[in-house]
């Protein structure tokens, strides 16, 4: 909760996407942190990039999809992938969907997101000065993550996308 509450303080565009807001697909937003030998990040992405849809999940192939999801956003060193040599392990992982929906006119219309939080440990972490993302290979909707840094009391804000896969500090 801690990180949360900090994420939110350093990105104040994150803390607003709330669900049921308008979002765009194709476009998450990620928050990274460095602090000492480890840097936390925050993911908030619509469901649809994920999952190919936001309604809640009804069918067996549909709870499957999610839970397959939910998965592969729990393995954050194999969608967001550092230098070997900095030696990174994944500390804590923690993934959610929300769901917001809303009836119009006797049909459901639902907005969801995914919101991960994630501690990244590293035994040398001034080897950490690019992060590739293979999220763009596994998550074939996704297009864009807009990605805000801090890092050293500097706030920086980047785009990384499908096109350029790679972000260098």
């Amino acid at each position: 909760m801690k990180h949360l509450f900090l994420a939110s303080t350093l990105f104040p565009a994150m803390a607003c996407a709330q669900p049921g807001q308008s979002h765009v697909h194709g476009t998450g937003q990620l928050g990274i942190t460095f602090s000492g030998a480890e840097y936390s990040l925050s993911l908030t992405v619509p469901a649809a990039d994920i999952l190919g849809f936001e309604h809640q999940a009804e069918t067996d192939e549909d709870r499957a999809l999610v839970a397959g999801a939910i998965s592969a956003l729990s393995e954050p060193l194999d969608l967001f992938l550092p230098p070997d040599e900095a030696l990174c392990f994944a500390v804590s992982a923690n993934v959610t969907l929300s769901q917001a929906g809303a009836e119009a006119e006797g049909s459901q219309e639902y907005h969801s997101e995914f919101r991960a939080e994630y501690q990244i440990q590293c035994q040398v972490i001034e080897e950490v000065d690019h992060i590739r993302f293979i999220y763009f290979e596994r998550f074939q909707r996704a297009d864009k993550l807009t990605v805000f840094i801090e890092s050293a009391g500097a706030q920086k804000t980047h785009n990384v996308s499908r096109a350029t896969p790679s972000l260098s500090f």
